[in-house]
């Protein structure tokens, strides 16, 4: 439930990249269509890279998104994170604006949770050793 609540909150966003896209597709067919004597070349050169970078931009928010969706998956395999510090991770992985950040988000989380079993191991290991015959034997003078 908490990636289909953050996923809705990324959604806007490719809406709006979605509707750039469709924007600078629309202003190069206006453009086609008006059919004037002289066409402007800069002005056709600007449609055109209007239309690349709003495809560029709207292919990077597909790649965020599906960086954002895997990383989430990853995140519920880190069994040795509480809930709560896999709320507050999925919270910085879904406000992350770039690929590279979502990736760093996911890399700490992963040294985050390998810090947590060696704590809960060195926890285990201290009652077996306090359950030991050697704790109890051990001469308290020493």
């Amino acid at each position: 439930e908490i990636y289909k609540l953050s996923l809705q909150d990324v959604l806007p966003i490719y809406s709006r990249q979605q509707d750039a896209y469709n924007h600078a597709i629309q202003a190069e067919k206006d453009l086609i269509t008006a059919h004037p004597t002289i066409m402007d070349k800069n002005q056709i050169d600007q449609a055109i890279e209007n239309s690349k970078q709003a495809s560029k931009d709207l292919h990077g928010s597909n790649k965020l998104s599906e960086d954002k969706k895997e990383a989430s998956e990853q995140l519920q395999n880190l069994n040795s994170l509480t809930n709560g510090q896999k709320d507050t991770i999925l919270n910085h992985i879904f406000s992350a604006p770039t690929r590279s950040q979502v990736g760093e988000k996911i890399a700490s989380a992963k040294q985050l949770n390998n810090t947590m079993k060696a704590l809960r191991d060195s926890i285990a290991d201290n009652n077996d050793i306090l359950q030991s015959s050697k704790y109890f034997n051990e001469d308290s003078e020493q």
